[in-house]
């Protein structure tokens, strides 16, 4: 892999990423005047779609499918569908470089992926699902 194509594919990625960021700032911030409103609001409307990953709307009712409200939530809804977007790219891009830094083979972008993928949910883990329970 060239320099110059790592440094185009890299600037596309994290263009992909913050286009994607807009979206879910957009979605979560001025939904009411944005473009989004005029979609379905089942999936764009955030104070109505959270409510998707759930079995009938309903959080008591536990998840509407396996994974719905871990590793596919982002198939719910269009916030955490672009949220995910937004991430992935930002994290391709990191594995890129990584590799290319090390002198590896291209395939190995996807362990690299994988590594980058498990550092950033041991990150959310100590955060969302411990350090909220103590405050």
């Amino acid at each position: 892999m060239t320099t110059t194509f790592l440094i185009i594919l890299t600037l596309i990625l994290w263009a992909i990423s913050g286009a994607a960021n807009g979206v879910t700032d957009t979605l979560q911030f001025h939904y009411s005047t944005s473009i989004f409103r005029k979609l379905n609001p089942l999936f764009w409307d955030p104070k109505l779609s959270w409510r998707n990953k759930y079995r009938d709307g309903d959080p008591e009712k536990g998840a509407r499918f396996p994974g719905s409200t871990t590793w596919l939530v982002w198939t719910t809804d269009a916030l955490h569908l672009f949220d995910t977007i937004s991430r992935k790219a930002a994290q391709l891009s990191a594995c890129f470089l990584i590799t290319a830094a090390a002198g590896w083979p291209l395939w190995a972008v996807l362990p690299a992926l994988v590594g980058v993928k498990v550092a950033a949910n041991v990150g959310f883990h100590i955060v969302y699902s411990r350090l909220e329970k103590r405050m």
